[in-house]
């Protein structure tokens, strides 16, 4: 299987893939909505991994494409609540980069 080296920021620098930030975000989101583990978390993130690799076959993946992979990865394995605390963790952030 293919693996992804890279991913692009924000600003437009290209970095080391890393897919335990994606495992560590997940379980964060299962922790603050109570559906999930860290298991669970591992297992939605290799189906995340499948969906970046299919999907961005020919070009880097954003950190924006990531994450909105991650929402719907957890929308289209029913954990909603877990989604819905990502999506408010994503828009928080969001604001706190406007402000800096």
């Amino acid at each position: 299987m293919r693996k992804i080296m890279y991913c692009e920021k924000r600003d437009g620098q290209r970095v080391l893939f890393e897919k335990v930030r994606i495992v560590n975000a997940v379980y964060k989101a299962f922790e603050a909505s109570k559906e999930g583990n860290k298991i669970i978390a591992q297992k939605i993130t290799e189906t995340i991994m499948e969906n970046i690799l299919r999907i961005h076959r020919d070009k880097t993946p954003t950190i924006e494409d990531i994450q909105d992979l991650v929402e719907d990865t957890l929308i289209s394995h029913n954990f909603r609540s877990t989604a819905k605390k990502y999506i408010l963790y994503r828009e928080e952030r969001a604001k706190l980069r406007v402000i800096s």
